[in-house]
């Protein structure tokens, strides 16, 4: 299979499985944001922001590691035992670190609802969530794994399962138990598409006659140190900047939980903006960093046509969904008075985002994990400060200024780190056509 059919087919099979995610998704959020209401909605999203950033942080960018590594040695039969003890010791850091962070989640629920968000109804709805940590952190470990064998017609079918399941139990849990409802749901869908994806990725080991090795594992430790733990601290480091964001914008606002919906609210009309984008940078990903080791010229042409593709469909899609959301919103109802400022600016914020993704698979690629660490404290700094200086005032206008500002400096940076590498490479390049030459004469 030749390039073009590669990505072509890649696409295909992600916007299949992603359309179906988002759309289920898009109808759920429309239900939940009318039946709960403004403030029940806002609680459920503290509660979704709480577990996705414990998931994040027990993650670890161990999912990233198993997609760069399968990528990069799957048809290199000489590196299957490297490859498979890589694998190993970066699956059991998954399960570990998602079990103790189960825990703590468990075990906290309690003093996070009362003293973080002082609202004890949020204690049981918490202890539901934690469950939700493991699966969800292991999931994303396998769908990364199975991103770099570059399965996405089976990508495809777990995120399908996952918009399916989500939809049917949030509308009949929902319906039941409201918020609680809604909290168990979110397990329910994350138990099934563990089960699924465990399943799908344990056929593609077999294929490529890989095992999880653990004997012998801690040879590859250098590999989680000088790869994994730079993400790591990245995904953990951008995981608490957003949910310290999110509990200011609940703690220092006039009306606490309605910002929180309200925010929310937005960032779905956000999420398909950069639909598109994500799926093509999804299949993208693993072949840029396959082609980087083969052939550099085509690497190179079919990085910046990634770039340009994915901003000009940004860009277009910010501009549909700012003029159409306010007939969408319709849908939902009273009590989300003042969004279309928000979906405005994060609308402007998900174009700078599509941008700094496609300029980071420079860095992903040249595991110049470390500089994007540097990168994501700023970011985080700019997000938790700017949302604490205008919570009070602004609201959920407050957060979506931080989104901005924070994400036109990581595009800044990206491109920095873009332009020294590209130089680099190019002298690299100078300097080896001039010692050929010598040799030829």
């Amino acid at each position: 299979m030749n390039l073009k059919e590669k990505i072509l087919k890649g696409i295909s099979w992600t916007i299949i499985g992603t359309l179906i995610t988002q759309v289920t998704t898009f109808i759920l959020v429309f239900f939940m944001a009318r039946i709960l209401g403004n403030v029940n909605y806002g609680k459920f999203n503290i509660i979704l922001s709480t577990v996705v950033s414990l998931s994040t942080i027990a993650g670890a960018g161990l999912g990233i590691t198993a997609t760069k590594f399968i990528a990069q040695y799957k048809e290199d039969y000489s590196k299957k035992e490297k490859l498979g003890k890589i694998l190993g010791i970066s699956y059991f850091t998954a399960n570990i670190l998602s079990i103790g962070f189960t825990l703590i989640l468990f075990i906290l629920s309690d003093y996070i609802a009362m003293k973080i968000f002082k609202d004890k109804d949020l204690i049981v709805q918490l202890k539901y969530a934690s469950i939700y940590v493991f699966f969800f952190t292991v999931n994303g470990y396998q769908v990364g794994a199975l991103t770099g064998f570059e399965r996405f017609n089976d990508i495809a079918k777990i995120y399908a399962l996952k918009g399916i399941i989500n939809m049917l139990s949030g509308f009949s849990l929902i319906y039941l138990w409201g918020i609680s409802g809604a909290a168990a749901s979110m397990v329910v869908t994350a138990i099934s598409t563990y089960l699924y994806s465990r399943m799908l990725l344990n056929k593609q080991m077999k294929i490529y006659n890989l095992k999880f090795i653990l004997k012998g594992s801690l040879e590859e430790l250098n590999i989680l140190l000088i790869f994994t733990l730079p993400a790591a601290l990245v995904g953990i480091v951008g995981a608490i900047a957003t949910w310290f964001s999110n509990q200011l914008l609940v703690n220092n606002s006039y009306d606490r939980f309605v910002s929180m919906s309200v925010f929310s609210l937005s960032s779905t009309f956000k999420a398909l903006i950069i639909f598109f984008p994500a799926i093509i940078a999804r299949v993208i990903s693993p072949i840029l960093v396959s082609m980087k080791f083969t052939d550099y010229n085509k690497y190179k042409k079919l990085f910046n046509l990634n770039l340009i593709i994915n901003a000009s469909v940004t860009t277009i899609m910010a501009i549909i969904v700012i003029v159409i959301n306010p007939i969408i919103l319709k849908i939902v109802g009273k009590g989300y008075d003042g969004i279309q400022p928000v979906i405005v600016l994060l609308g402007l914020s998900a174009i700078v985002e599509t941008v700094s993704s496609c300029l980071f698979q420079e860095i992903y690629i040249y595991n110049k994990i470390w500089h994007n660490l540097f990168c994501t404290i700023i970011w985080s700094i700019i997000l938790v400060s700017l949302t604490g200086l205008f919570a009070k005032n602004l609201g959920a206008i407050s957060l979506a200024i931080a989104y901005l500002s924070a994400n036109v400096f990581q595009m800044l940076f990206y491109l920095i780190v873009l332009i020294r590498n590209r130089k680099k490479t190019h002298l690299v390049s100078e300097l080896r056509s001039e010692q050929i030459e010598q040799v030829i004469n």
